[in-house]
C-alpha cells in the first residue's frame, strides 16, 4: 500500500498478488481516492501519485467488497506488514467498515529469523540479494517482490507455504483487530508534560495548501507546555499548513518548538546534538512559532 500524506488511513495505491503452490497466479493494482484528497509531497516524492492520478478512481468503501474477496479468509503477506495493516485499519474504520477475517505475517520479521546477519531487512536490500526485479514504492512491483521472497525463504528452507515456516521458525502470525499493532506514528507515550498528542487524531483538513510557506513541508516536534494553545492543536495548525509532526525527536525534523520547561528535555538536548553534527534542525520558541501559524484556524471545529 501507498499513501498520500501522513494520516495511515490515507491509502491511494494497493498492490495484490495471488500465490498458490508457490507460484505467482495473478495479480492486481488499483488506485484510490483518499477520502480527503491532499497529498503531501514528501508521500508524493517517494511513490509518484499526484491528486490527479486518483480524483477520478474510486474509493476505499467503494472497492472493499472486491478487495475483501482477495484477502477475507487467506493468509496475508507484506513487508513491513505493521504499516500496511494499519493502513487498512485506519481506512476501515473512517468508513465504518468491518475488518477481513485474516492472518497475516511479514516478510521482514520471516527475513530477520532466516537472515539475521542481512545488512538490513529493507525490501530493496533484500529484492537484490535475491534477484528480483523492484520498482520501490510502486505497490504493485513491492506485492510481487513481496511475493517472490516469502516463495525463496520457503523453497530455499523446504518448507510447503509460510504458515510453515512461520511456525518452525517462530515468526509471529497476527489478525487485523481493533487493537492492531499500530504504525509506530500512532504509538503515545507518557512524558513529563502529560500524555503526548495521538497522532492519530491529527487529520489533514486544509483542501490546499500554500506550497510557499516556511513552514510546508516541514516536519515540527515540541517540547515543553506551550502558553497560546494545547499541543494538539500547535500540531493541528501545522498539518493545516502542509507541515509535518511527530512526537519524536529525530534527524527528519526541521523544527523544535520549546515552550515552557523544555529547555534541557531530552528531546531539547538532542536537537542541539543534531544541530552540532550539522542536521537542518531550528529550534524555535512558542512566540517565533506563531508568528507563521494562524491559531484561530487551528481551534476551529471542522
Amino acid at each position: 500500500m501507498e499513501t498520500a500524506n501522513t494520516n495511515p488511513a490515507s491509502i491511494c495505491s494497493i498492490g495484490i498478488v495471488e500465490v498458490q503452490n508457490g507460484t505467482i497466479q495473478s495479480s492486481k493494482h488499483f488506485f484510490i481516492r483518499p477520502k480527503r484528497l491532499v497529498f503531501n509531497p514528501r508521500n508524493t516524492a517517494i511513490h509518484g501519485i499526484t491528486e490527479e492520478d486518483v480524483k477520478d478512481q474510486p474509493k476505499l468503501n467503494e472497492l472493499w467488497p472486491t478487495l475483501r474477496n482477495y484477502i477475507d479468509g487467506q493468509k496475508v503477506v507484506a513487508h513491513n506488514a505493521s504499516f500496511d495493516m494499519a493502513a487498512i485499519r485506519r481506512a476501515l474504520d473512517e468508513y465504518k467498515l468491518t475488518y477481513p477475517n485474516c492472518d497475516y505475517i511479514c516478510t521482514k520479521n520471516m527475513s530477520k529469523k532466516y537472515l539475521p546477519n542481512s545488512e538490513n531487512y529493507k525490501l530493496s536490500t533484500l529484492s537484490e540479494m535475491y534477484d528480483i526485479e523492484l520498482q520501490h514504492h510502486n505497490a504493485l512491483s513491492d506485492a510481487k517482490a513481496c511475493a517472490k521472497l516469502a516463495i525463496k525463504f520457503c523453497v530455499e528452507s523446504n518448507m510447503n507455504c509460510v504458515a510453515q515456516f512461520s511456525e518452525e521458525l517462530s515468526v509471529e502470525v497476527k489478525k487485523i483487530r481493533s487493537d492492531d499493532e499500530r504504525y509506530s506514528i500512532l504509538n503515545p507515550r507518557k512524558s513529563k508534560f502529560g500524555n503526548s498528542v495521538k497522532i492519530s487524531d491529527i487529520q489533514v483538513r486544509a483542501e490546499k495548501f500554500d506550497k510557499d510557506h516556511v513552514y510546508f513541508g516541514k516536519k515540527f516536534c515540541f517540547t515543553g507546555t506551550l502558553k497560546s494553545m494545547e499541543r494538539k492543536d500547535a500540531m493541528q495548525a501545522v498539518v493545516d499548513i502542509g507541515g509535518l509532526v511527530t512526537n519524536s525527536m529525530g534527524k527528519n525534523v526541521q523544527y523544535l518548538v520549546m515552550g515552557d520547561g523544555g529547555k534541557d528535555t531530552s528531546k531539547h538536548k538532542t536537537a542541539l546534538k543534531l544541530k552540532k553534527e550539522n542536521y537542518d534542525v531550528t529550534i524555535i520558541l512558542e512566540n517565533q512559532f506563531l508568528q507563521h501559524v494562524n491559531i484561530n484556524n487551528a481551534l476551529t471545529k471542522y
